[in-house]
């Protein structure tokens, strides 16, 4: 992405004054919207195989709002990331991607599901 203006695809038109910002991306390539401090994925878990797939990525600009809808899914496959400051955000976010794309990870998740 660097310093060129990404393409939306879907829901957010960033303005103008973050164009020039590295803007972050949901594993389902949505962009991020650079003032959100959390993001909500609902996913489906295949427990033979261990996958987790993300059937729909939502972010938010209210951590707490975000942790609310977390708390009200009854969906436990569904992953959270949020932060009380964009940046605090943007480090938790890169960790819970991280892990989402380790299969050891995914598959010690089986013990909570």
């Amino acid at each position: 992405m660097g310093k060129n203006k990404p393409v939306i695809t879907k829901h957010w038109d960033i303005p103008e004054e973050y164009e020039n910002d590295i803007l972050y991306q949901t594993l389902t390539g949505e962009i991020i919207h650079p003032e959100a401090k959390g993001l909500l994925y609902l996913c489906d878990y295949d427990f033979n195989t261990y996958d987790l797939k993300v059937v729909r990525a939502i972010s938010f600009k209210c951590p707490m709002a975000a942790l609310e809808a977390y708390a009200n899914i009854p969906n436990p496959e569904s992953q959270l990331a949020r932060g009380n400051t964009i940046e605090e955000f943007h480090r938790e976010l890169e960790q819970l991607h991280k892990n989402m794309l380790n299969h050891e990870w995914r598959k010690e998740l089986t013990k909570y599901l």
